[in-house]
């Protein structure tokens, strides 16, 4: 973090910057830097972990930046980004022991991700 800081990198700000910063995606080098120096045995997975590939999945990694907690399911469809896996998977879990949402909302962002899916069907960028 100090190098980063020496860099110009200011610690409340771990985000991205353009590709010719020392240090582009921050949060990301951040935890590259932790991982090298643990001392603690570590677990890793790969991209099917993340849903990324198929092979099953351990937690989504909504990666990119239209999170499903965020994201408009039917605007995104008509621009040919459908919902994936991972979005949801998310509105599956909202409704568990942690409500983010209320059960009407919940109710109206399930219904705009089936109807957006629908239109995955037959619109969607490759």
């Amino acid at each position: 973090m100090r190098l980063a800081n020496s860099s110009g990198v200011h610690e409340s700000n771990l985000w991205h910057s353009d590709r010719s910063s020392t240090f582009f995606a921050t949060d990301q080098d951040a935890l590259n830097l932790a991982v090298m120096y643990a001392k603690a045995p570590l677990s890793t997975i790969g991209p099917e972990g993340m849903g990324f590939v198929p092979g099953g999945f351990t937690m989504y990694h909504t990666a990119g930046g239209s999170k499903p907690w965020r994201k408009k399911f039917l605007k995104s469809a008509l621009s040919g980004n459908p919902p994936w896996k991972g979005d949801k998977h998310f509105l599956e879990c909202a409704g568990g022991p942690i409500k983010p949402y209320s059960d009407r909302q919940l109710w109206g962002l399930r219904c705009s991700a089936k109807v957006a899916a629908l239109i995955g069907r037959f619109y969607h960028r490759n």
